[in-house]
């Protein structure tokens, strides 16, 4: 985890693709899961616990990620994960309904890269958008 808290420390990074040495895929890590990841079961289970960590306790949230591997952060039971090989149209459109802020861009079972919100909103409205 400690590669991804590096990269997730980089403010354009909204999702990371995490694939297996022979480059399968895994599956993609966003800010949210990351958040996710961070905060103490207890407060994902009810919010109003939130208010029990005090707001020093942010700055050791982060150590909640020690020992664990990318595989880990990644819920499998939850998410189907958006796998484009689209135009930027259908790309929006399944963005949209995965709800998820980025997609993956996959070529047979390569990763070729990660598609983000604030990126594919760019592409869309620049001059020389389709």
């Amino acid at each position: 985890a400690g590669v991804l808290v590096e990269a997730f420390a980089d403010p354009d990074v909204r999702g990371v693709a995490v694939v297996t040495d022979l480059g399968e895929l895994v599956g993609l890590i966003t800010e949210q899961d990351m958040l996710g990841a961070c905060l103490p079961s207890y407060v994902l289970a009810d919010e109003a616990l939130a208010r029990v960590l005090e707001e020093e306790a942010g700055a050791r949230l982060s150590a909640r990620l020690a020992g664990k591997r990318a595989r880990d952060l990644i819920d499998e039971t939850t998410r189907e994960e958006a796998i484009v090989d689209d135009t930027l149209i259908e790309v929006a459109d399944t963005m949209l309904r995965s709800k998820d802020p980025a997609v993956l861009v996959v070529e047979g079972k390569r990763v070729l890269g990660v598609i983000t919100a604030d990126v594919l909103l760019k592409a869309l409205l620049s001059p020389q958008a389709p």
